[in-house]
Parts: C-alpha cells; structure tokens; sequence
C-alpha cells in the first residue's frame, strides 16, 4: 500500500499499478470524488498522512536557511536545481 496526497488522484495510475505491480495507491479523496474511501479508510490515509508530514517538516526545520528550485534558461522545463541563498559576507 502506498500512501498519497490528493494532488495524486489519478484513476488510470492507480488501477495500472494495481495490475501491474500489486501496488494499492491509497490517495487521499476529494469529498466530491467518483472512488470515495470508506471513512475508516479515510482517517487511516489522514493518520499516516500527518506522520510523514511532521516528520519532513522536522527534517527541513534542520536545515540553516531555506531551499528554493530554480529553473535555469537554455535547460528542458522539467529540470530543476535545488539552490540555497549564498550566506553573506561578515
């Protein structure tokens, strides 16, 4: 089972991997979705949802300063570079 977020909410992936991989996405629903949860499905999503979401904003908080993505000109759209301000001089 692999949890997702509902910006992942796509039918045909889901069911292809099923059948593919025996890979059940369990995304997070919409409450005006065509495939609702049962709502003991839906609180289990949200559970392991928040614990990966305390845990990355954990992680980041660890970090000096903040990362930004940028696109450079002249690169294809879907490269992008993980950057950090430059720390300034003292």
């Amino acid at each position: 089972m692999l949890y997702a977020d509902a910006a992942y909410t796509d039918y045909a992936l889901e069911d292809a991997w099923r059948e593919a991989e025996q890979v059940t996405l369990a995304a997070d629903r919409r409450t005006n979705s065509k495939r609702p949860h049962e709502p003991w499905q839906s609180f289990l999503i949200q559970c392991f949802r928040k614990g990966v979401e305390t845990t990355i904003s954990q992680l980041t908080a660890r970090f000096p300063s903040p990362f930004t993505l940028s696109r450079h000109k002249g690169l294809p759209s879907n490269s992008c570079f993980l950057s950090s301000p430059t720390p300034s001089p003292s």
